[in-house]
């Protein structure tokens, strides 16, 4: 019987260099068995054809003919780019649970566990506290009109690896509503808002001030389409501008430097940085550095928690910051940065 082979779930990218003054190199990497390959830009297929891939098993000659009629690859290129990521990229579709499993206690024992650390963190709720005991400078502010999101349903009962395996990205929304429940679910947990259910105990990551985070609403059901500013102490939305769905999608799609995925899709999630008050809690040079690896954790843990409710989701960091600016009538700009932009689809029910 042929043996046949998925898409490694612990396979990861990103740029790397040798050294400080070395050429960055963009490298896929197996964290489990410290396999890697570089891979050319010329060879950026690649991607896309390992995402569109993951839900199946394949042989190499199988890959080699994907890569041949859907993206229109020479089959020698695709033949020898896929036999050099192969080793990295795919593992035996008979050891493909047994590896993920292998993979969980090998991220908590080195406690880089990055995009799933603040997920994690929800999973092991501890004992909430009164919101009295919650200090944030935006507290006292009453936001104008402001919506009240429902009360967020618990956590499912499901394992964080199953979610993990079950995360892709989309690129294709179908225009389906989400539930406002929905909403109030990801961005309590996300957030640690301290309220009933949430995710919010002594030991969470509440959202640091310098964080500000706007939805971008175009099908969410029980709430008019626009931009609405979130404060996590008050769970609620307060509306920022008016459009409608079509024209916060070409919005949107401006954002985000002409990336038309957005078309069809639910709600976005914009998080900036307020970088005065962020230097003013700590003016070491890592700062900043630190911040972005925290907020591409929570950016993850949207997405983690949009696929506990089997909610669909992309990710982008390509972001027009003039753009964005105007488009927010001024609330992210200036000292204010945008870092990411998530974006979630609807459901059909």
């Amino acid at each position: 019987m042929t043996q046949r082979y998925r898409v490694n779930p612990l396979l990861s990218c990103s740029w790397q260099r040798d050294n400080p003054t070395g050429k960055l190199t963009f490298v896929a990497l197996d964290p489990l068995s410290k396999l890697n390959c570089a891979i050319a830009s010329s060879d950026f297929w690649l991607l896309e054809l390992l995402n569109n891939a993951y839900h199946q098993s394949w042989t190499l000659q199988d890959t080699i003919t994907l890569a041949e009629d859907r993206y229109k690859i020479e089959e020698t290129q695709a033949k020898n780019a896929l036999t050099r990521i192969w080793p990295v990229a795919f593992i035996e579709q008979s050891s493909f649970s047994a590896d993920l499993e292998k993979a969980m206690p090998l991220w908590a024992s080195r406690g880089a566990k990055l995009a799933l650390e603040y997920f994690a963190n929800s999973l092991r709720q501890k004992t909430a506290v009164s919101q009295s005991n919650v200090s944030n400078p935006n507290a006292g502010e009453v936001i104008p009109g402001a919506v009240p999101l429902p009360q967020p349903e618990p956590l499912p009962a499901k394992l964080l690896h199953e979610i993990f395996k079950a995360r892709r990205t989309c690129r294709d929304f179908l225009g389906h509503q989400l539930k406002l429940e929905h909403l109030s679910f990801i961005l309590a947990h996300a957030l640690c808002a301290p309220c009933k259910n949430s995710a919010y105990s002594a030991n969470a990551a509440s959202l640091p001030e310098e964080l500000v985070c706007h939805l971008f609403a175009m099908r969410v059901t029980g709430l008019d389409p626009g931009i609405y500013a979130y404060r996590p102490i008050t769970h609620e939305l307060g509306l920022v501008r008016a459009l409608s769905s079509q024209a916060l999608e070409q919005e949107m799609t401006e954002l985000l430097i002409g990336q038309t995925y957005v078309v069809g899709s639910a709600a976005g999630i914009l998080i900036s940085g307020n970088l005065d008050r962020l230097i003013q809690n700590d003016g070491r040079q890592s700062t900043y550095r630190k911040w972005l690896v925290r907020v591409g954790s929570l950016a993850q843990r949207f997405i983690l928690l949009g696929h506990a409710k089997d909610i669909t989701s992309f990710l982008s960091a390509a972001i027009n910051t003039q753009a964005t600016r105007r488009i927010t009538n001024g609330a992210v700009g200036g000292t204010v940065k945008p870092a990411h932009m998530v974006v979630f689809g609807g459901r059909e029910d």
